[in-house]
């Protein structure tokens, strides 16, 4: 009997492949949780819920899609990370007892002008 035939002869014996098989082969890093809610993989930047501060989490991801990480504390999922927004998180003041408050925007500067540009003022050089 040749390799296929014998492969073909017992076809009901194989199985699916699972809908969740990406993942099996996702990569793992672990990380502790800073004190403004941050985590690291590669250079980005993604936020963690704020109850796990100071925590060793555990991060799954695919290479493929690195902007879906999936956190896990003492093993629990604790769901989805999502990138920082960094213009929203140079607005947040935050205390030294972990609170964080939004600051009114203080800038001077209007939308799409940069504030060293001449135009700016009015005047030129």
């Amino acid at each position: 009997m040749t390799p296929f035939n014998r492969f073909a002869a017992h076809l009901e014996m194989i199985r699916e492949a699972p809908a969740d098989l990406t993942d099996h082969f996702r990569k793992e890093v672990r990380r502790r949780v800073s004190k403004d809610r941050v985590v690291t993989i590669d250079g980005r930047l993604f936020e963690a819920p704020v109850q796990l501060i100071g925590e060793r989490v555990t991060l799954l991801f695919n290479d493929d899609r690195p902007e879906r990480v999936e956190i896990f504390c003492k093993g629990q999922s604790c769901g989805l990370l999502r990138p920082v927004d960094l213009v929203v998180n140079t607005l947040v003041k935050r205390t030294k007892n972990g609170g964080e408050e939004m600051l009114a925007e203080t800038s001077t500067c209007r939308p799409g002008r940069l504030p060293f540009d001449p135009s700016a003022d009015g005047g030129g050089s």
